[in-house]
């Protein structure tokens, strides 16, 4: 379980934390070859706006599949900027996709 959720698959992900306390995480599960991308931080963490960029743009360049996000709330212009494409709304929120 990380942030309250049990990954409804098994994921390949990223941890950062510091002093034994998880702060962020980033992955994805693959649902019929399409990765579906989660990230989730803690609210103290303080991390300048282009680390997440960075770090953003070298998962995807790992990936090798199309895949899927709902974006986060204010998070839809760095999706856009970063090459994803809102394809509509879900009952969870602005779903996007990202092509190889």
């Amino acid at each position: 379980m990380f942030f309250g959720r049990v990954p409804p698959y098994t994921i390949k992900a990223q941890v950062w934390e510091t002093d034994e306390k998880m702060l962020a995480i980033a992955g994805y599960w693959t649902v019929r070859g399409v990765a579906v991308i989660f990230s989730d931080m803690v609210a103290e963490m303080d991390v300048a706006a282009i680390t997440i960029w960075r770090q953003a743009k070298g998962y995807m360049q790992k990936l090798d599949k199309p895949a899927q996000c709902i974006a986060a709330p204010g998070s839809e212009t760095f999706l856009a900027r970063l090459g994803w494409e809102h394809i509509g709304t879900s009952d969870q929120g602005e779903v996007f996709k990202w092509e190889l």
